[in-house]
Formats: C-alpha cells, sequence, structure tokens
C-alpha cells in the first residue's frame, strides 16, 4: 500500500472532460461547474464496482462536499463513472433517479483509466484524491 502511495504522490492525471458526458438533473450545473479550480477531489468508479449500488451511495456526499463548498471554495469534487457499456444507460439511469444535486461526468470508453494507467492502481482505494491546478495528485484516500 506504502509503495503505491509513494509512487501516486506527484504524479500528473490526465482529465480530459471533452471526452466524457456530464449527467445531471440541474440542467446549468454541467455548463457552470468551475473545472479550472485550483484543486479537485477526483472520486472514480471503474466497472468493477457494483454502479447501482454506488450510484444509490451518491447522497451520502451530500454533506461533505457541501463542508468543502463553504470552508474550501477552491475545490471541485469530480465524480468519475466508468460502467461497462452494456451498462451504461442503465447506470445513467440510476444516477438521474438519485437527483444527485452534483455533476456526474460519464467515461464511457475508458477513457480516463486508459490514460491514467501508469498511475491509477487497479484497487479501489486509490481511486479517491485530490489533485492540485497542474493536476497533480498531492492526497490519495477519501477524505469523509
Amino acid at each position: 500500500m506504502a509503495t503505491h502511495l509513494q509512487e501516486m504522490y506527484g504524479k500528473e492525471i490526465v482529465l480530459d472532460y471533452s471526452r466524457m458526458e456530464c449527467v445531471d438533473d440541474y440542467s446549468d450545473s454541467c455548463h457552470s461547474l468551475n473545472i479550472d479550480k485550483n484543486y479537485k477531489l477526483v472520486v472514480y468508479f471503474d466497472s468493477l464496482e457494483c454502479m447501482s449500488c454506488v450510484a444509490s451511495r451518491l447522497h451520502n456526499w451530500d454533506k461533505f462536499i457541501k463542508q468543502i463548498e463553504n470552508q474550501h471554495p477552491k475545490i471541485n469534487v469530480v465524480f468519475i463513472f466508468s460502467p461497462q457499456l452494456n451498462l451504461y444507460e442503465e447506470v445513467k439511469g440510476a444516477i438521474l433517479f438519485q437527483k444527485f444535486k452534483y455533476p456526474i461526468w460519464m467515461d464511457k470508453n475508458h477513457e480516463f483509466i486508459n490514460k491514467n494507467l501508469d498511475v491509477i492502481p487497479e484497487e479501489v482505494y486509490y481511486h479517491t484524491f485530490l489533485i492540485n491546478n497542474k493536476n497533480q495528485i498531492i492526497f490519495v484516500g477519501d477524505p469523509r
């Protein structure tokens, strides 16, 4: 575990929103989202996880995100879902059904992980991390 962490710190993450679909139930949140804030907390869910299970637990992030918005306005939380292609529409529907107040980026072609394979380990423990304005990892782990 320590080895993975040491290898991740300072590495640059490729975060290309143009190759992902933004899903939300609030018309302008994707467009008004300031994706160029100084820091981003990236929360990545890959195809190995139960996507409908994850979608049903999204509201567990509400209180934490509100706290970040109030105390650390330079941090943006970025959720990325990368479901199996045959489950894409089902997962998208599950996310919309939850009426989550924050946008979620859907990575249909798994480009996020493919572009970051050398940085992000397979284990889910490493799929939540804080990056700076240069997209370099400065913290790894779920902060909640």
